[in-house]
């Protein structure tokens, strides 16, 4: 067992609150299928897995249209798409994450696997946090931006506002 430590974060729940999320689209979802839903099942359905909610308003209202499967990805993609499309963030976590010491082990496992020292490379990063790894590590670091002039690039070596305009002769400028 190896010493080194890390913080892993679930995200459901933990990093969004998308419990709301969940009961939205299994409304949309059913209603459509011709599920009629009532507070006192969907009480019921909220620790339920997503299979198993399926199967459950199946029972109840079956339908014909689509496969259980069917149903359980239409329920996961309208979550997917709601948490892309709405903040859902839960209030604190991000400067949380931020506050957490920026481990550099990631990078030099990537150089290792490489084989390569890792003054020898370049690390392309869009976060502060990311940029204070990859310097820890020994790297250089470019920033990139994908045109946003908020990101904090005081740490990188160069900065690379969008891949197609000089990315590439930039970073083959340092290697």
């Amino acid at each position: 067992m190896s010493n080194d430590k890390a913080v892993i974060f679930d995200m459901d729940g933990v990093l969004v609150d998308s419990e709301g999320f969940w009961k939205q689209a299994e409304n949309e979802v059913f209603s459509s299928l011709g599920v009629v839903l009532t507070e006192e099942y969907t009480n019921l359905t909220k620790s339920m897995t997503t299979t198993e909610v399926a199967e459950f308003w199946f029972e109840k209202y079956p339908w014909k249209q689509k496969t259980l499967k069917d149903v359980e990805e239409m329920v996961i993609l309208r979550v997917i798409e709601l948490i892309r499309t709405q903040s859902c963030e839960n209030q604190g976590v991000k400067t949380f994450i931020e506050k957490l010491k920026p481990d550099p082990a990631i990078y030099h496992r990537a150089a290792s696997s490489l084989n390569i020292e890792p003054r020898n490379c370049i690390a392309i990063e869009d976060s502060h946090t990311g940029m204070l790894a990859a310097k820890r590590a020994g790297m250089k670091v470019f920033a990139f931006t994908n045109g946003d002039l908020e990101i904090n690039c005081e740490l990188a070596d160069c900065r690379i506002n969008f891949f197609e305009e000089n990315g590439f002769e930039l970073v083959t400028r340092y290697l």
